[in-house]
């Protein structure tokens, strides 16, 4: 059975959850992957059922995603809705902007007058860029809707306002309406989502130290968390004492974690970074997917071999014999290893953490074309199994794919695109690994 198949079956039974939000995240993970035909109408026969007002409009999403049916109107009739606003917006959250542009609005929103799950849905498709026409009946630019939203005293509309300037790549925290010294006064859930605007640039924390630390102070752990992951995917230089205090006195282990991340990334900026990873590293078992983070966020720094090194001397220091049983064979010497695949207490494989670090950016694309980001990943790990390219190359071609990916410029175009042809010119190749090779380099318009 194939793992599509049994993804689908996994939905479709979540469909049925008793929880309301179990359900909502359940239509929103089949309206991203986008599988087609789910079910012969299952998702329609579940509209029928599905009591949750918000949860119909994930559905509908879903449905129109899955099925391609745009006209909301006759959804709705067809499963005994009145057709709304709501229903309407929802509709075009993962649709491709080509075809929002041939669906017009049934009407104008009145910001004066909307309900929190209007101004929510709006938000969103601010922030997904998927506003082909305005939304709005005043003449405001879409940023000074988000702006008069952002201090809004309903909580729900503030919030999502604020996650749209940080989703949309067109706005800095410069468009931010709420100011610094207002920023306690609002909801957790406002904070959490500022403090992931304020790190989409990270250089003003060096020069605003009082001002990082405050934020790591918060008493809310979402807040704090928002800060931790907005710094987690960049290496920022000249601010380890304040990583370094935040780490030690933070009581969530999530939080700790994510700090490790953005440690391992900056490693090479600070001795204690690379400390405090390598011991976070060794504290966990083998199949922990601390462990696969730690890797991924470490790509491209000394530190990743030093991990690398550390998990290939535990499973080779702790291997099983022959019945099974895990057997010390005392120490090693490590030296040129080909570590492509070693099966010890768990299986470890070197080009399964370059691509981890690939995949994270993988994610950037989920949200904007989630067919082609799936359609990557499936190339990925076909790259990865292939037996006529080396390790070591694989290596390269991957961090090629994760670069292009972060910085999709002419430059780094140019730079897969003479990897891979010296590949092919001097590597014998099976025309399966070929057929590979291009497909990832036609997904990147090459």
């Amino acid at each position: 059975m194939s793992t599509l198949t049994l993804l689908r079956g996994l939905l479709s039974g979540l469909t049925q959850h008793n929880s309301i939000l179990v359900r909502r995240w359940t239509y929103k993970a089949i309206a991203l992957i986008g599988m087609a035909g789910m079910s012969n109408g299952m998702l329609q026969n579940r509209l029928r059922s599905e009591p949750d007002f918000e949860n119909r409009c994930w559905l509908i999403a879903a449905i129109v995603k899955t099925e391609s049916d745009y006209e909301v109107q006759r959804i709705c009739e067809s499963s005994g809705l009145d057709f709304n606003i709501q229903y309407e917006l929802a509709s075009r959250v993962f649709l491709p902007r080509e075809i929002i542009g041939n669906m017009a609005l049934s009407r104008k929103l009145d910001l004066s007058k909307e309900d929190d799950l209007t101004l929510m849905w709006s938000s969103l498709l601010l922030g997904y860029e998927k506003c082909t026409e305005p939304l709005f009946l005043t003449n405001h630019t879409d940023v000074d809707i988000l702006r008069e939203m952002n201090v809004s005293n309903r909580d729900l509309v503030s919030e999502y306002s604020v996650w749209a300037l940080w989703k949309n790549a067109g706005y800095t925290s410069e468009n931010l309406a709420i100011l610094n010294h207002d920023l306690s006064s609002r909801a957790p859930g406002v904070r959490k989502w500022v403090n992931r605007l304020l790190m989409k640039s990270t250089d003003w924390i060096a020069k605003d130290l009082d001002f990082f630390q405050h934020l790591a102070n918060d008493d809310s752990l979402a807040a704090r968390e928002g800060l931790a992951l907005g710094l987690r995917d960049d290496a920022v230089a000249g601010i380890d004492r304040a990583v370094l205090g935040w780490y030690d006195s933070e009581q969530d282990q999530n939080i700790r974690q994510i700090l490790l991340e953005f440690m391992a990334r900056s490693s090479e900026y600070h001795a204690n970074y690379a400390f405090l990873v390598e011991e976070g590293f060794k504290a966990v078992g083998p199949d922990d997917i601390l462990r696969t983070r730690l890797m991924a966020a470490s790509a491209g720094t000394r530190l990743h071999a030093e991990l690398r090194r550390a998990a290939i001397k535990e499973a080779a220091v702790f291997a099983p014999d022959l019945f099974g049983n895990s057997t010390n064979i005392g120490s090693i010497t490590m030296g040129n290893v080909n570590t492509g695949s070693i099966n010890a207490t768990g299986s470890i494989v070197a080009l399964g953490d370059v691509l981890d670090s690939v995949n994270y950016s993988i994610n950037t694309l989920r949200s904007e074309d989630p067919e082609r980001a799936s359609s990557l990943e499936d190339l990925l790990e076909r790259l990865k199994e292939v037996d006529d390219i080396p390790v070591t190359t694989k290596e390269k071609m991957l961090l090629a794919i994760g670069e292009i990916l972060k910085n999709p410029d002419e430059k780094s175009k140019r730079n897969i695109s003479d990897l891979f042809s010296k590949v092919k010119d001097v590597m014998t190749l099976s025309s399966a690994t070929v057929t590979v090779m291009s497909a990832i380099l036609k997904i990147f318009g090459m």
